[in-house]
């Protein structure tokens, strides 16, 4: 407890039993009497006995100042655990478990592993604070808790190593203390020169909740590493952090990649079986002129995406964005079944000069958009959009009013598409939209069947630039009722954008709609291909300028 180091190489502390040697020669350090091989020059290995004993880091804690828009102050950490620049320091036990300790290596590496019986891995466990390496924890559980930090920050010009997390059964991330001064996180950063590592977690289930947060920023010249996620079986980020007297929260659970610099931000590579992101953020954006980063997502059964429970919060978001100069990244997801549903999102967005991205989205079986609770900011949508930014962004990232950029493409593969909207309040939707002065975005959908009611709607809309085009290619049947709607709309200037519609079946019903509208400009076209077309006297299909 409040231990320290003062010692000019690496460190390297075990609850090991003995040390073998390549020629099975055995040096024991619970039988002291046996003859120790001091001249033996080989490379030996460690015995952890039957049951290894544990490992514990206990100190007072603490505090770092900072946030996902800038680096970590680590000015104020006292020393404990600490080796001198370059060397390595090594743990290696049964249990390891730092509650309020510190462990650190400048420039160096610290290495933890967990073996439990039988040489089977077992726990590692951080808990309030522990933070500031370049990393590679290995355990069956891994556990960053309750204000605890694992923190990699790259302020020279040597490129940084990778931050791994190899937990064979779980690794969790979270939760907070409302009181705490900065939330649990696990962060690679790069803020100089020097190229920034890879942060890489490795399981069988990933939770991150609580408001934690894994991060990858880049705020220097330096190129970052990727967030790399294997999990064979879920990951699941979810939730705020801990409410304060308001009943608000400092903190949603996030895994995030940003660039505020020249450098590309780093990819998100998400491979599981099922995900499921609740009230919590998969992101990547640029503020700077650096393109954003790119997030691969491939989920063999399952992906969930919600965005409200209790009224607390009200979006779920898988996004790559753009706040300055440099293009948003692409979003492609493949799966079995999608589900959004409650203000859950998955987008590409620019507010600025840079382009918004891509979103491809593959799901063999079904796609299902549903808003059923009353969401009072955002709805239930897969989008690629350019939209003003409002004056506390104008500030903060110096943007124009209206913003150039173009809005992306956005690409659907399915077997059933179904859109459901809440009748009194939001309007699910599948849209391309620009408030400025670029070009709307394509829209291409292409499925067996595809299903919009309660006021869905999939749509195409610019302010002044030229109008994306629809493209919907179903094999079997398209239906809208009780107030969906198909449209492509050109507010100002711009020219509408055309709608095109290939399916064996069309039907219209209870006051929905098709329609290519342009106000200054040139209306689209509606073409439409089809065996046979249903549209009921309250319904139609229209096209204006």
């Amino acid at each position: 407890q409040n231990a320290s180091l003062a010692i000019g190489g690496s460190f390297f502390a075990t609850t090991a039993e003995s040390v073998v040697f390549g020629d099975g020669i055995e040096f024991s350090a619970t039988e002291p009497n046996q003859a120790p091989l001091l001249t033996i020059n080989i490379t030996p290995g460690l015995q952890m006995g039957t049951n290894p004993v544990n490992i514990t880091v206990v100190g007072p804690g603490q505090t770092l100042n900072g946030s996902i828009f800038a680096p970590f102050d680590r000015s104020n950490i006292s020393s404990q655990l600490q080796v001198q620049p370059g060397n390595t320091l090594a743990l290696l036990g049964g249990e390891i478990s730092l509650r309020g300790g510190l462990l650190s290596a400048e420039g160096g590496q610290i290495e933890i592993a967990a073996v439990g019986s039988n040489n089977s891995r077992s726990m590692v466990e951080l808990t309030p604070v522990a933070s500031g390496w370049d990393i590679d924890l290995r355990g069956a559980t891994i556990t960053v808790a309750d204000n605890s930090s694992i923190l990699t920050q790259n302020e020279g010009h040597k490129s940084a190593g990778n931050t791994i997390l190899h937990g064979t059964e779980t690794v969790t991330i979270g939760e907070n203390d409302a009181n705490g001064s900065i939330n649990t996180f696990v962060a690679n950063l790069t803020i100089s020169s020097g190229d920034g590592g890879d942060l890489d977690i490795i399981t069988n289930n990933l939770n991150v909740f609580g408001g934690a947060q894994v991060l990858l920023n880049t705020f220097g010249e330096g190129a970052p590493g990727n967030i790399n996620i294997v999990a064979s079986e879920s990951v699941n980020i979810i939730g705020l952090g801990a409410l304060n007297r308001d009943n608000q929260s400092d903190f949603t659970s996030d895994v995030n990649s940003l660039t505020f610099s020249e450098a590309t931000a780093g990819d998100i590579t998400i491979s599981t079986n099922q995900l499921r992101v609740v009230v919590a953020n998969i992101l990547t954006f640029t503020a700077g002129k650096g393109n954003g980063g790119n997030i691969s997502i491939n989920a063999n059964e399952s992906i969930e995406i919600v965005g409200l429970i209790s009224g607390i919060n009200d979006q779920g978001l898988v996004s790559a964005a753009s706040f300055s100069e440099g293009d948003g990244g692409s979003v492609d997801i493949n799966t079995t079944r999608l589900l959004l549903a409650d203000g859950g999102i998955i987008g590409a967005s620019a507010f600025g000069k840079g382009n918004a991205g891509i979103v491809t989205i593959n799901a063999s079986e079904s796609i299902t958009l549903l808003d059923t609770l009353p969401t009072p900011f955002t709805s239930t949508q897969i989008s690629s959009t350019i939209t003003r930014p409002p004056v506390f962004f104008q500030r903060l990232f110096g943007l124009d009013p209206i913003p150039t950029a173009n809005a992306g493409k956005i690409t659907i593969n399915t077997s059933e598409l179904t859109i459901s909207g809440d009748s009194d309040t939001q309007d699910a939707q599948i849209r391309v939209r620009n408030q400025g002065s670029g070009n709307g975005g394509e829209l291409v959908i292409k499925a067996d069947t595809i299903n919009l009611n309660y006021g869905a709607s999939i749509a195409s809309s610019t302010f002044s630039g030229q109008g994306g085009n629809i493209e919907l290619d179903i094999r079997n049947g398209l239906l809208l009722r009780n107030g969906s709607t198909i449209t492509t709309e050109a507010e100002n200037d711009g020219d509408g954008g055309n709608i095109t519609i290939n399916s064996d079946l069309l039907t219209l019903i209870e006051s929905s709609l098709i329609n290519a509208n342009a106000n200054r400009g040139d209306g689209g076209e509606i073409k439409i291909t089809t065996q046979g077309l249903f549209v009921f006297p309250d319904s139609a299909i229209t096209a204006s300028s």
